[in-house]
């Protein structure tokens, strides 16, 4: 069980680090409003899908994205 925890904990953290990289070039060029809107929507949905996940491989996959 603490194995998948720390499997969860860690996609959430690599894919912070990994998407903020290229986050500030996309958002100067879309507007930072606009891709802060993109981003909650897609979190929200992901999160959504990821409360309905029927095993763990899913709620990795949620989280990825």
């Amino acid at each position: 069980m603490w194995i998948s925890a720390c499997w969860l904990i860690s996609t959430i953290v690599l894919i912070g680090a990994v998407g903020s990289i290229g986050a500030g070039r996309i958002g100067d060029q879309f507007s930072h409003r606009r891709m802060l809107l993109a981003v909650a929507a897609l979190v929200s949905i992901c999160s959504l899908v990821g409360a309905a996940a029927d095993g763990f491989s899913m709620l990795i996959v949620t989280r990825f994205v």
